[in-house]
């Protein structure tokens, strides 16, 4: 058969027409005069029969009204859907379920990083620990249980009347205070020494105290009237004369300061002369100081005079004039000096004068030449200084032959030597191995 609704081989939309017929003619001209070979029944007595069961066309026009507000079979799937899980909250429950997805996925990423059941179990006595090292460990068997016997005590106090509290009180109140309360009690406050109490209400009480501010003008009390006096009257007045003088004191000190600063006379230009004053007595102290590097290192000046203060080459002068002279060795057999046996040739070191022997700076005049041992030409020289560092501090030469015996007062020049000086001396000759007895005439400065 073709397309559409059929009824026992009649198509449907055949049906409609033939509602109305009351006849076989007008069945037979809609359907044809044919019958139905299987069941034996004409076709036209089929469709009569078809006919007179179809309900009339009000009754089909009524259920048609219906059925048209009937949903085809997606619309009556989601209306039961929504039946039962009701209306969505999104566009539809695809979309609903797709936010539940995403929510899960989201909440997946998270559990998957935490750790198994015995983590979570360490996880638990960890924070156990924390917060016992955050609250203390639990007196009783555990924090709840402390928290219990508070509570349980809290309950307590809840029990205790205000007539109890008041009783107390009045009690503590009513009790004598020790003779030595505890330091820093309410007791001790009472007390000037701490620990020891003396207080007597007659003198100590508030009673007591507020008595004697409200008496006034006796002996022993506090004049409050005459302090208000003095200070409305007296004070202000002996203020003011204080703060005029403050005012003199105050442009005195301007004055002062004004002088201060003052470009000729003031303390800045007074600094400066100082200044000056103190570089100029620097480049004198540095060219004394020069002069006297120079006067030392000639051994002519002041520093090679110890123990005499001179002040000028004057009065070095005149001492080498008139100073007394002396000789050494004195009262004794003058030094013997040897030649070296070479001829010209100075000998060994001979001590003339040694150390620490004369105490004051001196110079040496003449060498007294006492005896000689052989006709010779002779050369003496005589040194200043310790042993190993003599330095020569002059020579003379004198002669024996035939017709003079050489002993003389050989004019001598030396430089001044320093204070308990050594002197020593060496000789050569011109035939050698001679020997020269002699001593030196000296005075000091």
């Amino acid at each position: 058969m073709s397309g559409g609704t059929y009824i026992n081989g009649i198509q449907k939309g055949l049906v409609a027409p033939l509602v109305d017929a009351a006849d076989n003619e007008t069945v037979a001209e809609v359907v044809g005069n044919k019958s139905d070979t299987v069941a034996g029944t004409s076709l036209v007595a089929l469709v009569k029969q078809i006919v007179a069961a179809v309900p009339p066309t009000a009754d089909v026009t009524a259920i048609k009204a219906v059925t048209d507000l009937i949903p085809d079979a997606g619309a009556m799937t989601s209306i039961a859907q929504e039946a039962t899980l009701g209306a969505p909250v999104g566009a539809s429950l695809s979309a609903d379920i797709a936010a539940v997805q995403t929510d899960v996925t989201a909440i997946k990423a998270v559990t998957d990083v935490l750790p198994d059941a015995g983590a979570l179990t360490s996880l638990a006595q960890d924070l156990t620990v924390a917060k016992e090292a955050t609250l203390g460990a639990p007196v009783g068997a555990s924090l709840s249980a402390d928290m219990a016997a508070v509570q349980s005590a809290v309950d307590g106090l809840n029990d205790i009347s205000a007539s109890d509290v008041n009783n107390e009180v009045d009690t503590a109140l009513n009790t004598i205070v020790p003779a030595s309360p505890t330091a820093g009690s309410l007791n001790d406050v009472l007390s000037k020494a701490s620990g020891g109490n003396t207080f007597d209400k007659a003198t100590d009480s508030l009673e007591a105290i507020r008595d004697i501010i409200d008496t006034n003008n006796t002996s022993d009390q506090v004049d409050l009237d005459a302090i208000l006096e003095d200070t409305s009257t007296t004070l202000p007045s002996t203020l003011s004369g204080i703060e005029t003088k403050i005012d003199t004191v105050d442009t005195v000190v301007d004055g002062i300061q004004t002088d201060l600063d003052n470009a000729t006379d003031g303390l800045g230009a007074l600094k400066t002369l100082i200044d000056t004053v103190q570089s100029t007595a620097d480049n004198i102290e540095t060219d004394t100081q020069d002069l006297q590097t120079q006067i030392g290192a000639a051994g002519l000046g002041l520093s090679a005079i110890p123990d005499m203060a001179k002040d000028s080459n004057i009065e070095i002068l005149l001492d080498h004039i008139h100073m007394p002279c002396k000789v050494y060795p004195t009262l004794a057999d003058g030094v013997t000096v040897t030649a070296d046996a070479t001829a010209w040739t100075l000998g060994a070191f001979v001590v003339v004068v040694p150390a620490s022997t004369i105490t004051a700076g001196f110079d040496i005049h003449h060498i007294s030449v006492e005896a000689l041992s052989a006709n010779d030409i002779y050369e003496l020289v005589l040194y200043s200084g310790a042993d190993l560092s003599e330095t020569e501090i002059g020579r003379v030469r004198f002669t024996k032959n035939a017709n003079q015996d050489g002993t003389m007062d050989v004019p001598f020049q030396t430089p001044i030597n320093a204070a308990n000086s050594q002197i020593k001396a060496k000789l050569a000759t011109n035939a050698g191995s001679s020997t020269a007895d002699i001593s030196i005439f000296y005075h000091t400065y």
